[in-house]
């Protein structure tokens, strides 16, 4: 027997999202519909999609092309994502906890958030995303695709697996992990309190001899010398280090 629901104003029948009377009018927001289990291939003119807290929803049409936002947090039933899903400004993939893995050629033009993703395991070779990439406890991530590009910052908070980059990772923006984050000419150390007297010993001797943290070996930022140290922000210092010639592996900060 059909069934019919009527949510948010669209019609959804038999958990898929009826497209003969859709009005996305460039906005369509279907969050927290758990009776959606999928939407219409054909789908498009949408430059916001959110579809949040959709716990049912398991599949998006091919080809999905989205001009602005697309927010898919909290769909614990989506364990893939179509190839050659575009998404121009945000995705939001956070708390998908059966999602494993991402198209190969995914299209993320601006910040790509996969909090939480915890099914995780590996991202595409050759990735490269427009903005920022939060990968902040993907658990089960082991290791990131040798030729990563990121334009914005890189969280890798809580990716308790990871125990390494590659070394061609490409990061514009500050590389953050485990109360680190690491930038061109300076390392910001979160709830680490320094002693005076270490501060003094410090510097002019190099990064790694302060600290040690697998991600330091980032760009060689351990060998880099100690400058000086400022406490400019609450439970926050940040170590500047003597500047050193542009590396390809940073695009801007």
């Amino acid at each position: 027997m059909t069934q019919i629901i009527k949510y948010n104003g669209h019609n959804i029948v038999d958990g898929v999202l009826r497209l003969e009377d859709l009005n996305v009018n460039g906005c369509l927001d279907i969050h927290g519909c758990e009776a959606l289990t999928a939407l219409p291939e054909g789908l498009t003119g949408v430059r916001f999609l959110d579809l949040s807290g959709c716990t049912a929803l398991t599949t998006l049409p091919h080809g999905l092309d989205i001009s602005g936002t697309l927010n898919l947090s909290g769909c614990t039933a989506l364990s893939e994502l179509p190839d050659w899903l575009a998404v121009d400004e945000y995705l939001d993939l956070t708390g998908c906890t059966a999602l494993t893995a991402l198209p190969p050629n995914l299209c993320a033009a601006g910040d790509t958030d996969l909090s939480g993703c915890t099914a995780i395991t590996a991202l595409p070779e050759n990735l490269n995303i427009g903005g920022d990439l939060i990968l902040k406890y993907c658990t089960e991530l082991t290791a990131l695709p040798e030729r990563l590009i990121v334009f914005g910052k890189l969280n890798l908070d809580g990716c308790t697996a990871l125990n390494a980059l590659p070394k061609k990772l490409s990061v514009g923006g500050y590389l953050e992990i485990d109360k680190l984050s690491i930038g061109y000419d300076s390392v910001d150390l979160f709830a680490t309190p320094i002693a005076e007297t270490i501060r003094t010993l410090a510097i002019g001797r190099r990064l790694g001899d302060l600290f040690e943290h697998w991600a330091l070996a980032y760009n060689g930022i351990n060998n880099r010398i100690i400058e000086s140290f400022c406490d400019e922000y609450p439970n926050r210092v940040v170590v500047n280090l003597q500047r050193a010639p542009r590396s390809p592996h940073f695009w801007t900060l």
